[in-house]
């Protein structure tokens, strides 16, 4: 009897270290340096409000791309914020809290960043812009980009848990 516990005991384990082991070999969106300098306090409508008063600090954003513009030293990104799922990819929501200015020190080709696709930043809060959009006056953070993840199309867009059914009949949110 003390054996088969045993014997049970050490199945639980490898089960378990099996599982954990599977769950961390997941895709790393953030390097891990980064990660713990993210100030995890700041959302992205207290930055829109009053960006002067987060400059210097890092946050995580994410969103789709409206326009990329390439400049001579840098590549300014515009991007609709959109909020994050659990696997930090930008929801495939109609909600925003507004659009951003993402900054990046390098050429990025447009056909790669084109409108549309969507991506996750770390970013440090530079200011603030105004532009135009047709008749209206938005004023835009400024952020400068330490990382940013771009999401392959069709990846990472879901909401919540997904319920699979039988032979592949399934919901998902």
């Amino acid at each position: 009897m003390k054996a088969f516990l045993n014997l049970r005991a050490w199945v639980l384990l490898c089960l378990l270290l099996s599982f954990w082991t599977i769950a961390s070999c997941g895709p790393r969106v953030i390097p891990e340096d980064l990660e713990r300098k993210i100030d995890k306090g700041i959302q992205f409508e207290e930055v829109k409000k009053d960006p002067e008063a987060y400059k210097g600090r890092r946050i995580l954003v994410g969103g789709e791309i409206i326009e990329v513009r390439n400049l001579k030293d840098k590549t300014e990104i515009e991007v609709l914020q959109k909020p994050l799922g659990r696997d930090r990819a930008p929801l495939s929501v109609d909600e925003s809290r507004g659009r951003f200015l993402l900054i990046h020190p390098s050429f990025l080709d447009p056909s790669v960043f084109g409108s549309g696709r969507r991506l996750t930043a770390v970013a440090l809060v530079e200011g603030r812009r105004t532009e135009r959009i047709a008749e209206a006056e938005m004023v835009y953070p400024v952020l400068q980009s330490e990382h940013i993840h771009l999401w392959p199309p069709g990846s990472g867009d879901q909401t919540g848990p997904s319920i699979g059914i039988g032979f592949g009949f399934g919901f998902s949110r």
